[in-house]
Formats: C-alpha cells, structure tokens, sequence
C-alpha cells in the first residue's frame, strides 16, 4: 500500500504510538506527505483533526463508504457518522 493509497479518506487506522496508542480514528485527509489528518468524533471532532505520523498509524483495509463520498463531495461529515463508521468498521475487524 503507498502513501497515497493510506491516506484516502474515509480509512480506518489505529495508533500504534503515541498517548493515544490503541485507539481507532478515520482518515479525513492529508496534512502533507508524511502526517494524515485523523478524527474519531469524540476526542478528536471533525473541525479539530488530530494531525498523526502516517509512520504511527496502522492502516486497515476497511473503508467507511459513507464519510469517503461526503469527504469527495465536499459536504460536511459530522462526528455522529465517523462515530457510527468506526464502531461498524471495527466490529467488523473483530469478528
């Protein structure tokens, strides 16, 4: 996976170091080419994103379908949907 594929939008990660180790977060984009903007719609909202070292970060192949096309789009993605998208996405992860 390239760095351009890691930061699509809409991507679930999880942070391997850092205060915040073991959390999930959803890409919302690209600071530049080494950090990725995160959020989780709780401690880190969508106007507030978490800038985080792409090198922290592990990239899970899932997609939040939902957040990726509004991101696209340019409309507004709110925490309740990056909320509502990690926990499908992570439940899907552990089963």
């Amino acid at each position: 996976m390239t760095a351009d594929e890691s930061v699509q939008p809409g991507r679930l990660v999880g942070s391997v170091k850092g205060r915040d180790r073991g959390r999930f977060y959803l890409v919302i984009g690209a600071a530049d080419s080494l950090f990725a903007l995160v959020v989780d719609g709780e401690g880190r909202k969508v106007d507030n994103p978490k800038r985080k070292n792409l090198r922290h970060l592990q990239f899970y192949d899932s997609l939040a379908g939902e957040v990726a096309v509004k991101v696209g789009a340019g409309k507004r993605v709110t925490n309740m949907d990056v909320r509502k998208a990690i926990k499908s996405l992570v439940e899907a992860l552990q089963n």
